[in-house]
């Protein structure tokens, strides 16, 4: 679905079920990220908080999680902007750390991408697709190039209102996308 919302805007390799692995060798070629998976935020260790992979690599496939702490101590020279469609990637339930920012949004910066969307709880599918196919279509102008820090904030707050319009009454589902970054 998610492919369908991108399509006319980005070139895209879809991986299926791939593992936290395999994807850690593919994002080092990719100027843009989207991840559409499930994300779980680690009450205790926020750095194992992750986005919820497959390694279907044996003969019996096996969850497998895209980490903090393995994304961060990635080195990534071609990334911009990191799409992390799932729940709770910019959430850090640890109350010792409260004031300190350690969950996947963050980990994707200090690897190396400028921009991340991400968010703040728990996400619903229908509203996933509309805010994806939403700020796609607002950064198409920039497929062939590298769109300013301003038009990326721009396009998640745009897609943002867009949703709200429509849900006003309803702000756990249009208020937890964020953009961190440039």
């Amino acid at each position: 679905m998610c492919q369908q919302a991108t399509r006319s805007t980005f070139s895209s390799e879809v991986l299926v079920r791939p593992s936290a692995r395999s994807v850690l060798q593919q994002i080092g070629q990719c100027n843009l990220v989207h991840f559409a998976c499930h994300g779980i935020s680690d009450p205790v260790d926020p750095f194992s908080s992750g986005l919820v992979l497959q390694d279907d690599t044996s003969d019996a496939p096996r969850v497998d999680k895209l980490t903090v702490r393995q994304i961060s101590e990635a080195n990534l020279q071609r990334a911009t902007i990191a799409y992390l469609s799932a729940c709770s990637t910019a959430e850090n339930l640890e109350v010792q750390l409260a004031n300190e920012v350690i969950h996947l949004a963050s980990g994707f910066q200090v690897a190396g991408f400028s921009h991340v969307v991400a968010s703040m709880w728990a996400l619903q599918d229908e509203i996933c697709l509309d805010m994806a196919k939403g700020f796609s279509e607002r950064l198409q102008d920039h497929a062939g190039g590298r769109p300013t820090d301003r038009e990326v904030g721009l396009a998640v707050h745009n897609s943002v209102l867009e949703i709200r319009s429509k849900l006003r009454k309803m702000p756990l589902r249009w208020a937890p996308y964020i953009h961190l970054g440039a």
